[in-house]
């Protein structure tokens, strides 16, 4: 398969799973009525890069290449910068632009680290 094809599959996959798990979480907070928590963002963040990352590694058995990494930083940013000003749509208050890019800057910190690719040990075998 195309890698770049490939890319986009894994990027829609976080998106897909970004909003279902925030959507799933916002639920559970407004059925509970609990004051959310300012850490549930980055949890679910933390959580899709790290299932995402998983299944990656399992189907494609290799960590992601260097532009591979890339495109999942960058796909994964624009999916969270998406969803975060469709989330914005619902808030009265005027769009501070300066907040939004800081934390954007900060999740893009989490896919970074997040999607990095692992060494692969000395004991595995290569990929051929």
């Amino acid at each position: 398969m195309n890698k770049r094809f490939l890319t986009l599959r894994y990027i829609g996959l976080f998106a897909v799973l970004y909003f279902v798990l925030m959507f799933i979480v916002g639920l559970v907070i407004q059925t509970l009525e609990i004051t959310p928590p300012s850490m549930s963002n980055i949890l679910v963040i933390v959580g899709s890069v790290l299932l995402i990352n998983a299944f990656f590694l399992r189907r494609e058995k290799r960590p992601p290449s260097r532009n591979e990494y890339l495109g999942l930083v960058a796909g994964a940013t624009l999916a969270d910068f998406a969803l975060e000003m469709y989330g914005l749509q619902y808030v009265i208050a005027p769009i501070q632009w300066g907040t939004i890019i800081l934390v954007t800057l900060g999740h893009t910190l989490l896919f970074a680290v997040g999607f990095f690719p692992r060494r692969r040990d000395s004991n595995e075998p290569s990929a051929a």
